[in-house]
């Protein structure tokens, strides 16, 4: 559902870039990048033929990632304790499941020195919140935590995070960033794709997804 709008963002950034630096190739990161399935979809867009660098904190996921990407430039580490691991002025960062993941002392910072990593004036950051508290997801994740009080309680891969439509565009805007699009996926919980209810899960979240209407 997310792949389509990807792909529009990123090839009519390229043509911004083309028309305004016609001897310069497009420069693009995928921040917290993990085993490589954003990068390598990246990879394979139909007409986008920029230079891709992915980045993780992990060795072990940056491994596997290797397998996965044939086109990218890959490497583990920190950029809030070596801040020279990026090559400065990216025309677009990419992190996907990343900002729900980490604690808020850390994403205000890491969005900080991505800021600074972007391409003035125009460079563009495309980032996801898989958790939204304002979605149909609330309800089941509201049900997890009356059965898991403490988060350390709960199994190991329960996500509980959540944040808010509102509270992540505060969060960027603090971070540096203006807010120029924001799209909406998905209304149902995964529960309701395990169940006989998912084709029409499915049906009603393709159609719903993207529309204007159903950002938040």
């Amino acid at each position: 559902l997310q792949k389509p709008h990807v792909e529009r963002i990123l090839l009519s950034a390229d043509r911004d870039r083309k028309a305004k630096r016609p001897d310069s190739s497009f420069r693009l990161l995928d921040f917290a990048c993990g085993t490589g399935s954003v990068t390598s979809f990246l990879e394979k867009i139909d007409g986008f033929n920029g230079d891709i660098d992915g980045l993780d904190l992990s060795p072990e996921m940056i491994a596997v990632a290797r397998k996965n990407c044939r086109k990218s430039t890959l490497r583990a580490g920190d950029i809030l304790e070596d801040p020279d691991l990026l090559s400065p002025h990216y025309d677009a960062i990419v992190s996907f499941r990343f900002l729900l993941n980490v604690e808020d002392h850390i994403r205000r910072p890491v969005l900080k020195q991505l800021r600074e990593d972007l391409r003035e004036p125009d460079g563009i950051l495309i980032v996801n919140v898989h958790g939204n508290e304002k979605s149909l997801r609330h309800l089941a994740i509201a049900r997890r935590r009356r059965k898991h009080p403490k988060t350390e309680e709960a199994p190991a891969g329960l996500m509980l995070n959540e944040m808010s439509p509102d509270y992540t565009k505060q969060l960027l805007k603090e971070s540096g960033f203006e807010v120029i699009e924001q799209i909406g996926f998905g209304l149902f919980p995964e529960g309701v794709y395990r169940t006989p209810l998912r084709g029409i899960a499915r049906g009603i979240d393709t159609w719903v997804s993207g529309n204007p209407w159903a950002r938040n």
